[in-house]
């Protein structure tokens, strides 16, 4: 006659509840057991019968309790099991405890520690393994030593316990969907709500030649894992955007920007211009007021500067074009919205106009 060695692991997920002072009801004292079994290296899948007898030492000693006897099922080498208040009758929770298990006439070794606290829930121990085993039932869980990450069984596949996985000393973020600071609704993949006067986002660097403080926004067609060149979609691919957002009754919208575009890019050119946006006054969309072109050039008033500084004004305003005036507001230079230039005043009623000497050499 042949008999099946098992290898156990086993995990034990204990909840005492006992009675201290003066309860309505007295609580139940349960507890609930959960283990792994693996026959010839494999997982076992089969019913066993089961015994766990309690004891107070690990080896030897006395029992504690009577012997608790359970058909038990156990899928892909995972069983779960719960022991009830009659069936630990006698059992001595004020005590050390050591669970022996037996499966079909053997006993498995060695047997296992298990402490009680009063009015607590405590899970002891887990699965450790450096690749997923086989899944488990729904509620499993197995410790990944490779990536230091808790996992738990839906049924039919492994999911990290926590969304948050490390990686060395770095952490991850392994969900698909936002995450929120300060708030449960995160409407980005990074959503930060803060109220007060201390700023939401803090960057800061510290080094002992120079300091580099930075925030960078990358920008590239293709994928994260395989990115491609920025190319010329109308006016370039934008590679980063920071925008101010105002309440406009209803909800939040953009009032103010700065756009970083690329277009036409190549391992020999990366061309690249940056797009300010504002809102004027009675209306609600905000427009481009200014661009610093790839060569250099500023425009303002226009998206294609023909100097290094191009300004552009708008028939419809009376605003001057250029102004260089004193602290004191002694005006040396104006340039008005109708091309009449003006030296030492304010209204040149002429194409030129000054109050002071004119001398030509």
């Amino acid at each position: 006659m042949h008999r099946k060695i098992f290898n156990v692991a086993l995990t034990y997920i204990i909840v005492f509840i006992i009675p201290i002072g003066i309860f309505a009801a007295t609580p139940s004292k349960n507890l609930g057991f959960q283990g792994q079994l693996y026959s010839s290296g494999a997982p076992l899948s089969s019913s066993v019968n089961a015994t766990f007898t309690f004891y107070d030492s690990l080896s030897g000693g006395t029992v504690t309790g009577s012997p608790i006897s359970k058909t038990i099922t156990v899928n892909n080498g995972y069983f779960g099991t719960s022991f009830t208040e009659a069936d630990t009758t006698g059992v001595n929770f004020d005590q050390a405890l050591y669970v022996q298990v037996n499966i079909n006439g053997t006993d498995l070794s060695p047997r296992t520690a298990i402490n009680s606290n009063v009015s607590s829930l405590k899970t002891f121990g887990t699965f450790t393994y450096s690749s997923a085993p086989a899944v488990g039932p729904a509620g499993s869980l197995y410790f990944n030593t490779t990536d230091n990450t808790l996992y738990m069984s839906n049924g039919t596949s492994w999911t990290p316990s926590s969304p948050w996985i490390t990686n060395g000393t770095d952490a991850y973020f392994s969900g698909s969907g936002n995450i929120g600071i300060g708030t449960t609704t995160p409407t980005s993949a990074l959503t930060v709500n803060r109220s007060g006067t201390t700023a939401s986002i803090m960057i800061s660097s510290y080094r002992g030649s120079e300091a580099h403080g930075s925030l960078i926004g990358r920008g590239a067609r293709g994928t994260d894992t395989v990115p491609t060149f920025l190319l010329n979609a109308n006016d370039g691919d934008r590679i980063f955007e920071v925008s101010g957002q105002v309440w406009n009754g209803s909800s939040f919208t953009t009032a103010a920007g700065m756009q970083f575009y690329g277009k036409n890019h190549s391992s020999s050119s990366l061309p690249t211009y940056i797009r300010f946006n504002t809102t004027a006054v009675n209306t609600i969309a905000p427009r481009e007021v200014m661009r610093l072109t790839a060569d250099g050039s500023v425009g303002i008033g226009t998206s294609v500067p023909v100097a290094i500084l191009s300004v552009h004004g708008s028939a419809s305003t009376t605003m001057d074009l250029f102004n260089v005036a004193s602290t004191t507001a002694i005006n040396y230079l104006t340039v008005k919205n109708g091309g009449n230039v003006g030296v030492g005043t304010s209204t040149p009623t002429a194409q030129f106009t000054t109050t002071g000497t004119v001398r030509f050499a």
